[in-house]
């Protein structure tokens, strides 16, 4: 067995990746954040190491999914869909399913809408990955190596390996853990550097803040009034978190701050009053107020979707809770948790303990 890799070398090789020079397309990074979504996503203990291409395909498709549109740059210009390599095989996929379903549908009506052209999209973009990016993106100054997982086929040679139906790859010891664990310190990098790319490619100037916004969204988007009306009707009209009569100043809230991870699908979004939510910021909640988010989500999973659905939001309860039991088991111990009103406390063993049991 290949020996367990340290997160320094995972470090240090990521970013020799994510730095490297010119690129021909923006692939290789979205193949990257497909990667640390899935090891967040699958950081339970009995989680397995082995991916099926078409996951990560799945991941880079809705990585796109508003990348694709125009981007509008600052007033005097017209808008334009920003050009992201010279073989755009991907987002010419992902611009195809947006226009079959309609530019104003979110990923998941499209999903169960469409989901004959939504799979043959996803064997399309698993096509190209298993190709190209998948047996590429160890490459480190023109040399091969495996320091992320095993490949079993060459470049070039991915596309007939899907056709066959089990192209997977398999993650090296400790590679799993090492990258959820390194997620919040990748994926700005990462996003940085795409951004940085896309500016140069396109030849725009200074306009960092806003490509970043269209390309990734922003922790302060606007919400449908509609979707506010309705979580204030499941929370009875009261502060998700410290239960005080909601007003006009309330604030739709992301559970798991959009800074751990940006994820706004419904069931990671609660109203709160506006004392709560400048309080929490950044900090994920103590294990209590995660009884009372994953009792919110079961009790009311039919109903979250259906409002997803009515105010075209994303609904994905299954992954958003995988989220969240990622982002707490990357905690260390002693790191600060939000209780209530500008309460922190810090994590201790009997908070893990908690937190093992709501998230089985």
């Amino acid at each position: 067995m290949a020996n367990r890799i340290t997160e320094k070398v995972l470090v240090q090789r990521l970013l020799l990746i994510i730095n490297e020079g010119k690129r021909e397309a923006t692939y290789k990074l979205a193949l990257l954040l497909a990667l640390i979504d899935w090891c967040t996503t699958n950081s339970a203990t009995n989680s397995p190491s082995r991916i099926q291409t078409h996951e990560l395909a799945e991941r880079v498709l809705a990585l796109y999914w508003d990348q694709v549109l125009p981007y509008h740059p600052p007033k005097g210009r017209s808008a334009l869909v920003l050009k992201q390599g010279n073989k755009p095989l991907i987002l010419t996929t992902v611009a195809g399913l947006r226009k079959t379903a309609g530019n104003t549908a979110s990923l998941t009506q499209t999903k169960r809408r469409y989901a004959t052209e939504y799979q043959r999209a996803v064997r399309t973009i698993d096509r190209v990955l298993a190709d190209q990016p998948i047996p590429r993106l160890q490459m480190v100054n023109q040399q091969k190596i495996p320091f992320l997982y095993d490949v079993n086929w060459e470049p070039k040679k991915g596309a007939a390996v899907v056709a066959k139906g089990n192209a997977h790859i398999d993650l090296l010891p400790g590679v799993r853990d090492g990258v959820a664990a390194l997620g919040s310190l990748l994926r700005p990098i990462i996003e940085r550097v795409w951004v940085s790319d896309l500016i140069e490619r396109n030849k725009l100037d200074s306009e960092e803040l806003l490509v970043h916004q269209h390309l990734f969204g922003s922790e302060r988007r606007a919400f449908p009034p509609a979707a506010r009306k309705a979580l204030s009707g499941l929370q009875g009209g009261v502060c998700f978190y410290c239960q005080t009569r909601l007003t006009t100043k309330s604030h739709i809230d992301h559970f798991i701050p959009w800074s751990k991870y940006p994820n706004d699908a419904i069931e990671n979004l609660v109203l709160a009053c506006e004392r709560c939510n400048s309080s929490k910021t950044d900090y994920l909640a103590t294990p209590d107020l995660v009884a009372r988010w994953l009792s919110h989500i079961k009790t009311h999973t039919t109903t979250l979707s259906a409002i997803a659905d009515r105010t075209n939001l994303d609904s994905d309860a299954d992954r958003t809770v995988r989220l969240a039991q990622g982002k707490y088991n990357e905690l260390a111990d002693g790191a600060l948790l939000w209780k209530a009103n500008r309460t922190l406390t810090q994590l201790t063993a009997v908070h893990r303990r908690q937190l093992v049991v709501l998230f089985r």
